[in-house]
């Protein structure tokens, strides 16, 4: 099954260079990954109360981004790729007039509140069929270096009351920002993110720091968030080209 929607893109999606990039489509994912989900009763505004679960996003990527502006509706598809005992894939495509100008894919799991750990993808009675075997083209996850040797520690994020949503810990549109801010205007003049990538690897809860870690080289950014506690909360590259 494929969910599809056109919809105008909103100016507060625009990056600096006031066109729709690499953090619009982030939020575009998100939003057409989770109205999936909700049209099929199976969201996060309905599952917490139903099963005491809610879906964490584990990994995003985003690939190809080309930026855009606001003389036309977008439009986007979003397939459920992969539906196995653990999690989803949902593959997401957005076209600008006639032409493919991103691709992404967000991967997601079950996390139980009251047992507080991860639960099968059944326990939620999500159906097979929802799955969609085709290939769009999606280059596979990254399994990326979990050392911080080697990176500058850059700036401290509190996670603050904005930041939190529905499951209690801070929500997953707020680690692009965050990461963004990490590397400063300078390291975007006269570039762009082509294909960008996050992992979500350990919740963030209401008033934890984070201590924010950057590496550069050439073309190729990477960061980390790191823990009060030393233990890592999220990983994220990016590859930019020039303009």
């Amino acid at each position: 099954m494929v969910y599809e929607k056109s919809f105008l893109q909103h100016f507060r999606d625009a990056d600096a260079d006031g066109l729709i990039g690499a953090k619009g489509y982030f939020g575009f994912l998100t939003d057409v990954a989770s109205e999936q989900l909700h049209f099929e009763d199976k969201g996060n505004d309905s599952i917490p109360e139903k099963y005491g679960a809610a879906w964490i996003y584990t990994k995003c990527r985003l690939q190809d981004c080309v930026p855009i502006g606001f003389d036309e509706e977008v439009h986007a598809s979003c397939r459920i790729s992969k539906l196995d005992r653990a999690r989803i894939w949902q593959d997401m495509e957005v076209e600008y007039k006639g032409q493919t100008v991103c691709k992404g894919r967000l991967e997601s799991c079950i996390y139980h509140f009251g047992e507080n750990k991860l639960k099968p993808i059944r326990f939620i009675e999500l159906s097979s069929e929802l799955k969609d075997d085709t290939d769009i083209g999606i280059v596979p996850f990254s399994r990326p270096d979990s050392s911080t040797e080697g990176m500058e520690a850059v700036y401290e994020y509190r996670a603050c009351y904005s930041d939190l949503d529905k499951s209690g810990h801070m929500t997953n549109q707020r680690y692009l920002p965050m990461f963004l801010n990490a590397a400063g205007r300078d390291v975007f003049e006269g570039r762009r993110i082509k294909d960008l990538e996050i992992h979500f690897i350990e919740q963030i809860y209401y008033d934890e720091t984070l201590k924010v870690y950057l590496k550069t080289g050439g073309e190729k950014i990477d960061f980390i968030a790191v823990k009060e506690n030393g233990s890592i909360a999220a990983w994220c590259g990016m590859d930019l080209c020039i303009i």
